[in-house]
């Protein structure tokens, strides 16, 4: 047994409340479970409601795989636990005296559904894997991966056109050359390229020569590890220069249908002479989409934030570290809207093990 599971069982409610008593036999009802206080230190649980027998109190709940555990975490010398007013153990071998009286015990040992603690031990034991529910899926669970990606689509998008991250911006050609900077620079070289755009003017960047291109090429931010030819610096930003020269930033692509979003930024990129499919793809993934969806929420038009969705249902599906893990667990994706929400979920998810904010992980510890 651990504490972690006694939290868990407690913060979700997966007790029968109805049956608790104290190891003295009061009656008890928990009118309010607390506060989880999951990352600071202090008791586990604040401004928790217990009535015990007629009585109302209210303050904090502190668990413990024993009660004698108390001691030896030396609550007895923090002030912090004056105000606990139940100790919740596995099980109780020790009175504790709290400033004079003695703390109430519920002993938790006779409630708990083993098989469901042995199912959360998996997850905590496969922490050190991609995926704790790897062992634990079934075509139900990978059916329920489905119902996920909507949320985590909406999610991504939201977090990266966020108010935090456009604030800064004066208009919707600012926030359009930020995404077409990024995209081009990939997640390598973002932010030089997004130094880039802050360090030199427009006219500047469409107006380059190759003295403005050495100077920006000597730029202390750029990362060269690991790429390939097509994907290095020098290259990169010549394509982005390029395409800035022929690209108009005030034309309203947002109004065309997304199949022709996607002609119309093919014709763009045949102009600028970029010939990579993938550059191409990764540009309407990482910028125009996300500019659909950012302008979409500006205008409370649901039009452009479907579009956005509509746009990466066309584009092919994406192949990277992250989605390669996901095949190997027999997960497949038609295009780059399945592996966009796949890539949320891994990274927000899964990378954090936080499994109890999963719908799979609740579903699964919910049995």
């Amino acid at each position: 047994m651990n504490e972690r599971y006694l939290h868990h069982i407690w913060n979700k409610k997966r007790l029968p409340f109805h049956k608790i008593k104290t190891v003295t036999n009061d009656s008890i009802e928990v009118l309010h479970i607390g506060e989880y206080n999951e990352r600071e230190s202090g008791p586990d649980f604040s401004m928790a409601k217990i009535r015990i027998n007629k009585l109302i109190w209210v303050g904090a709940v502190e668990f413990h795989v024993k009660s004698s555990d108390w001691y030896r975490h030396k609550h007895h010398l923090d002030g912090a636990y004056n105000n606990v007013i139940l100790h919740v153990v596995y099980i109780h071998d020790k009175n504790v005296e709290v400033e004079g009286r003695t703390l109430p015990v519920v002993e938790l040992k006779p409630h708990i559904d083993l098989d469901h603690f042995l199912t959360f031990n998996k997850f905590e034991l496969n922490k050190a894997i991609d995926f704790p529910c790897k062992n634990l899926l079934n075509e139900e669970l990978l059916s329920d991966l489905e119902k996920m990606k909507n949320k985590a689509f909406n999610n991504r998008l939201s977090r990266k056109t966020s108010n935090r991250e456009f604030d800064q911006f004066e208009s919707d050609h600012s926030i359009l050359l930020n995404l077409t900077a990024r995209a081009f620079g990939s997640s390598v070289n973002g932010a030089a390229f997004e130094e880039i755009i802050n360090t030199f003017s427009f006219n500047q960047l469409k107006k380059h020569d190759e003295n403005t291109i050495r100077l920006m090429l000597n730029h202390p931010l750029w990362k060269h590890k690991g790429l390939n030819a097509g994907s290095n610096p020098g290259k990169r930003l010549q394509q982005f220069l390029d395409f800035l020269t022929v690209f108009d930033f005030e034309f309203p692509f947002w109004e065309l249908p997304a199949s022709i979003i996607i002609l119309y930024f093919e014709q763009q990129f045949s102009s600028a002479k970029i010939n990579s499919k993938f550059m191409l793809n990764n540009f309407l993934i990482n910028c125009v989409s996300r500019f659909l969806f950012w302008k979409g929420n500006q205008q409370n038009n649901l039009v452009l934030t479907c579009k956005s969705e509509q746009l990466l249902q066309l584009i092919p599906k994406e192949s990277n570290r992250i989605t390669r893990k996901w095949k190997n667990l027999n997960v497949y994706f038609k295009n780059a809207f399945d592996t966009q929400a796949l890539i949320e979920i891994y990274e927000q998810l899964c990378t954090r093990k936080a499994c109890l904010d999963c719908a799979i992980g609740k579903k699964i510890l919910g049995k």
